[in-house]
């Protein structure tokens, strides 16, 4: 599916967003478990 132009697909993009939203997340409490201080 195009996602430029007029090709855009909400469900792609809220699907896009919420993976990249969710790797965020995980990588933030695999860094807070570790005790690694985000600056």
């Amino acid at each position: 599916r195009l996602l430029l132009g007029t090709g855009y697909d909400p469900v792609d993009l809220a699907a896009y967003a919420a993976g990249v939203l969710l790797v965020l997340l995980v990588d933030r409490l695999l860094q807070v478990g570790r005790g690694i201080e985000v600056s």
